[in-house]
């Protein structure tokens, strides 16, 4: 069936007037808007985003942010279309083909890794990021970002946000991505253009998060829909911890502070022997 339930996390009320007549225009299928008032910041994302699926009619979800412009016509078609195909648990419009066992966001430095086809707008600054190295329509990925979000009700009943671990507004997207993947193929999709009008943000919630999700996934992680060679995992996993650390230190005027954050959080667990030494190296480098 060609309908799908549009559920949004709501904290401006004119950015929500404005996405959601951009859906009425763009959609071009039956469905509907649920838009949870969370202006008063009463819920974190994973909370919101259940209690829309639960209130949800149709059997096609879309989890979206209020802050974005869809650019083309008829992509409630495409997103039902494509859902048809039970293999497939979820769709997005960026996402990474690898995801890494050091604590790290849902994209790699290397854009190799990347799939994504996204226009951000922000301040009359525009950066288009389009990642198709193949010239695909569909791109199998691992994990993808939480800006658009489609699967069928039926997945989201057997994977809903976790609420527990992911409680803020980060890392909820690749937790729900991870979950899914246990049983189902994930993709980017490269036949709808978006506008984001915002960046994400790397703060002290971000890092407990990204700790959160290495901890809960440690014995999963990592993952990849492409096959790697030993020396590109090593890799993979010293620029995730690189980005991780960056993150930590991005404050110069607190940077003893960051690093003693880090020192507590770490579980070295999460990591091998190539990179417990390279995080050795990278914390002396910065107390020296």
């Amino acid at each position: 069936m060609q309908e799908v339930s549009v559920i949004i996390c709501s904290v401006k009320p004119e950015l929500l007037k404005q996405v959601s007549e951009n859906i009425e225009k763009t959609i071009t299928v039956e469905h509907e808007i649920i838009a949870i008032d969370n202006s008063q910041n009463i819920y974190g994302i994973c909370q919101a985003y259940n209690i829309g699926a639960e209130k949800s009619k149709y059997d096609n979800l879309c989890f979206v942010h209020e802050d974005v412009l869809f650019k083309t016509n008829n992509w409630g078609k495409q997103i039902c279309s494509i859902l048809e195909n039970k293999d497939i648990g979820l769709i997005g419009l960026a996402g990474n083909t690898v995801k890494a066992k050091s604590p790290s966001p849902w994209w790699t430095y290397n854009t190799k890794y990347r799939r994504a086809n996204i226009k951000h707008v922000l301040n009359s600054k525009i950066e288009k990021l389009y990642y198709n190295p193949n010239n695909e329509e569909l791109s199998e990925v691992v994990a993808i970002d939480g800006v658009f979000m489609c699967c069928r009700k039926e997945v989201w009943q057997k994977n809903k946000f976790d609420e527990i671990n992911f409680p803020k507004f980060h890392s909820y997207d690749i937790d729900f991505s991870m979950q899914i993947y246990q049983n189902y193929k994930i993709f980017v999709t490269f036949e709808i253009e978006l506008e984001h009008h915002s960046t994400g943000s790397y703060n002290s919630q971000w890092v407990e998060s990204v700790i959160n999700y290495a901890k809960k996934w440690n014995k999963k992680l990592p993952v990849s829909s492409q096959v790697l060679s030993k020396i590109e995992k090593k890799q993979i996993e010293k620029e995730a911890l690189t980005i991780f650390i960056s993150t930590l230190l991005s404050n110069k005027k607190r940077k003893l502070l960051f690093v003693k954050y880090l020192l507590k959080k770490i579980r070295i667990s999460f990591w091998d022997k190539t990179n417990i030494i390279f995080l050795k190296r990278f914390v002396k480098n910065i107390l020296n």
